[in-house]
C-alpha cells in the first residue's frame, strides 16, 4: 500500500510537471479522536470573553494526544554526501474535516474580537510545515515555514512529551496568540512565532544524541529590519540515561497597536530527564512572557509574565503500555495575588501496534482568578471542549475543572 502511495503522489506530480524525485516522495500523517469531558465549562460571557456562567460540557475531541495531520515530504541525493529535500505539513479537524479551528468548536480566544480562533490553521493548506531543504554530514539549512527549534528541543524533557492537551505546549502556542502576532506574514495563525516559524531560515543538526537548532524570521516589513522578527535557538542532548535541554524563542510585532510600540512574546526554558529501567523521570521548568495592549496598560507593556514548572514520571508497565503521572506549578507573577496556576494528570497509552495506541487521561486544574490568559492555558484554554477563563466566574477567587477523557491515535 505504501508503495502504491509513493508511486501515485508521483504520477500526480509529474501530471503538473513538476520534478520527481529519484528517492521518493512519501504521504504522511496523524490522526488522533476521541471524547473528552470537562467539569467546567463557559456557558456564557461579558464583553472582552470573561466567564459569566459555567457548565460540565462532554463532546468529541481531536488532538488529545498529537496533531490531526497530513503530508508529503521527499528528499534527492545529490552526490558528493548533499541530499536536498521538502516537506509539506498541514493539521485538520478531524470532527468535520475542516482545516480551521483545530478542537471542533468556534470559541474565540477573543470574542470581542469575532476573529481569533482556536486552533492554529486558519485555513491554510500547510500551516504546519512547508520548507525546502540541503543536508549533508555537517547539518540541516532550511527556509520556509518551519517548527521551531526551540520547541523542538524541549520534547526530550516536557513532563507529558508536549502531548497536545494539558501540557506546556498550550502555553507555547497562547503566549504568541496573546502578543496577536499577526503581522504582514503572519496570516494570523496562533501558533506562529514559538510553534510554527512563518517567512524563516534555519539551521540544525542532530546525530549521537545531540539536537542543536537555530532560526531567524524576515519580518518582511518596509522600513524596519527588526519589526516582525522571529529568533530562535533550541539544543538538546541524550546520553546514556541522561536527557538535557534548554530553548529560547522571541519574536517581535510592530504596528499592531498605536504607534510603533512593540508587541511580541519571550520564552525560555530549561529540562533534565533521567531514564531507569522502565521507569523515567523528566523536569521543566520555562517562563513564558507576553508584550502588547491589554486593558490599563500601554503598546508594548509587558502583560503576562507566566513562570511554571512541572515533573512527570513514566512507568512502562509492559512493552506496550504507559503511565504518566504529572505535575505541573505556574504563577502569572504579572499579578501580586491569586495568580497561580495548578494542574495533576494521569495518562495511560496502550500501543495496538507500531501504529495505532488507544489512550485514557484524567487531569484535575486549579486556576485562581488572577492566573492570567497564559496560565489559563494550562487550565484547559486550548482543550477543545470549550473549559475557557473559568478563573475568573462570579467573582470567585479559583475555580477547579476535572478532564476526563479517551480516545486513539493512528499514524500512517
Amino acid at each position: 500500500m505504501k508503495a502504491m502511495v509513493k508511486v501515485s503522489v508521483a504520477a500526480v506530480a509529474l501530471a503538473f510537471g513538476a520534478a520527481a524525485y529519484a528517492d521518493g516522495v512519501t504521504m504522511y500523517g496523524n490522526i488522533d479522536i476521541g471524547v473528552m469531558s470537562a467539569s467546567k465549562s463557559c456557558t456564557t460571557t461579558a464583553a472582552g470573553g470573561a466567564c459569566t456562567g459555567t457548565g460540565s460540557v462532554v463532546g468529541l475531541q481531536g488532538s488529545q494526544m498529537q496533531a490531526n495531520d497530513f503530508g508529503l515530504k521527499g528528499n534527492e541525493s545529490l552526490g558528493n554526501g548533499l541530499t536536498a529535500g521538502f516537506d509539506l505539513e498541514g493539521g485538520f479537524n478531524i470532527a468535520n474535516g475542516s482545516l480551521g479551528v483545530a478542537g471542533g468548536n468556534s470559541t474565540a480566544v477573543y470574542p470581542s474580537a469575532g476573529g481569533t480562533r482556536l486552533g492554529s490553521y486558519a485555513g491554510s493548506i500547510f500551516s504546519r510545515t512547508a520548507d525546502v531543504s540541503l543536508s549533508g554530514n555537517w547539518g540541516t539549512v532550511a527556509a520556509g515555514n518551519q517548527v521551531d527549534p526551540a520547541l523542538i528541543a524541549s520534547a526530550s524533557t516536557e513532563p507529558r512529551g508536549l502531548t497536545y492537551s494539558l501540557s506546556l505546549l498550550d502555553a507555547w502556542v497562547l503566549t504568541s496568540a496573546e502578543s496577536n502576532s499577526t503581522g504582514s506574514n503572519f496570516a494570523n495563525t496562533l501558533a506562529t512565532g514559538s510553534v510554527f516559524d512563518n517567512n524563516s531560515v534555519s539551521y540544525s543538526y542532530s546525530a549521537n544524541g545531540l539536537y542543536v537548532g537555530a532560526l531567524y524570521g524576515f519580518g518582511g516589513i518596509a522600513g524596519s529590519s527588526s519589526a516582525a522578527q522571529q529568533t530562535s535557538i533550541g539544543a538538546s542532548y541524550t546520553y546514556d540515561n541522561f536527557a538535557v535541554s534548554g530553548s529560547f524563542a522571541k519574536n517581535k510585532q510592530v504596528g499592531l497597536n498605536a504607534g510603533s510600540a512593540v508587541d511580541g512574546s519571550q520564552i525560555a526554558d530549561f529540562g533534565l530527564g533521567y531514564t531507569y529501567g522502565a521507569w523515567a523521570i523528566r523536569a521543566q521548568y520555562g517562563e513564558f512572557k507576553d508584550y502588547g495592549l491589554s486593558s490599563g496598560t500601554t503598546p508594548g507593556a509587558l502583560v503576562d509574565d507566566f513562570k511554571v514548572w512541572g515533573i512527570g514520571v513514566d512507568y512502562n508497565t509492559n512493552a506496550a503500555n504507559k503511565l504518566n503521572l504529572s505535575f505541573y506549578d505556574g504563577k502569572n507573577s504579572s499579578a501580586a495575588t491569586d495568580n497561580k496556576t495548578q494542574e495533576i494528570a494521569l495518562m495511560d497509552n496502550y500501543s495496538l501496534s507500531k501504529r495505532t495506541s488507544v489512550y485514557g487521561q484524567i487531569a484535575s486544574l486549579k486556576l485562581d482568578a488572577n492566573a492570567g490568559l497564559i496560565g489559563s492555558a494550562m487550565g484547559g484554554l486550548f482543550t477543545p471542549v470549550g473549559a475557557v477563563g473559568v478563573s475568573s466566574v462570579n467573582g470567585s477567587s479559583s475555580e477547579r475543572t476535572t478532564y476526563i477523557g479517551v480516545g486513539m491515535t493512528h499514524s500512517f
